[in-house]
């Protein structure tokens, strides 16, 4: 699998890659459970990584550029189907009002780790939720509604 996860990354320098939590798509990146069809297989969020060097990781915006530019090769090759690949769960109504960013605040949970098992190997990792958080920009203040 390792030989297989570095060909995604072709081209990119690399010096490891960290997958950090994976969790129930129903739930880690609502901030709540989402109904699912009863036909439907489970789907799964992964939170990962990638290391550029010993102090250096790629920004979120390539990284998520680069692992959509491969999906379709990664789903032939590892048998599985990529729905979205996403670094934010911040949509254009999330904050409302100027001088107001909205935020993606990644919220690890140990106390209920998931456990994986395939091909006989297993991950276990805490759980992970995404949450939206509004920040007010520098010299920005927010008005109280009423």
């Amino acid at each position: 699998m390792d030989c297989f996860v570095l060909t995604w990354f072709c081209r990119l320098q690399i010096l490891s890659i960290q997958l950090i939590s994976a969790a129930d798509a129903a739930t880690s990146s609502s901030g709540g459970r989402q109904r699912r069809a009863i036909d439907s297989p489970p789907q799964l969020d992964v939170l990962l990584a990638v290391q550029k060097t010993d102090t250096k990781y790629y920004r979120s915006n390539a990284l998520k550029r680069r692992i959509e530019s491969v999906s379709s090769a990664v789903e032939r090759a590892a048998g599985v189907d990529i729905v979205r690949v996403f670094n934010s769960v911040c949509s254009r109504d999330s904050c409302t009002g100027g001088g107001v960013d909205c935020v993606t605040v990644v919220t690890l949970d140990s106390s209920a780790p998931l456990t994986i098992i395939t091909n006989g190997e297993s991950f276990v990792s805490p759980q992970h939720q995404m949450t939206v958080k509004c920040v007010c920009r520098p010299g920005m203040l927010l008005a109280k509604h009423r």
